[in-house]
């Protein structure tokens, strides 16, 4: 029997992702996470400044991205932790 066929078509394997890359889309989903909430909190403020509410916005999603590369609320410590046991 002839497999070739079968295995030449097959997905290829992806290599598993490194410690870095794990940290990194850890920190993301906190700075995501972090992005949602200080939006959110902050609806009225932003709604209503108008013009400003971009500039607002912008410093939000700064601020939450550097918050969650600091992990400042340690979700990206937990949320890598269960990626890297399920390895």
């Amino acid at each position: 029997m002839d497999l070739s066929a079968i295995t030449n078509n097959a997905m290829p394997i992806q290599e598993p992702k490194t410690d870095a890359t794990m940290r990194d889309a850890a920190e993301q989903v906190e700075g995501l996470f972090l992005k949602i909430l200080m939006k959110e909190g902050m609806k009225g403020m932003i709604d209503s400044a108008g013009h400003s509410g971009s500039a607002m916005s912008y410093a939000l999603e700064q601020a939450a991205e550097d918050a969650g590369r600091s992990g400042s609320l340690g979700i990206a410590d937990q949320i890598y932790e269960q990626l890297s046991c399920n390895l």
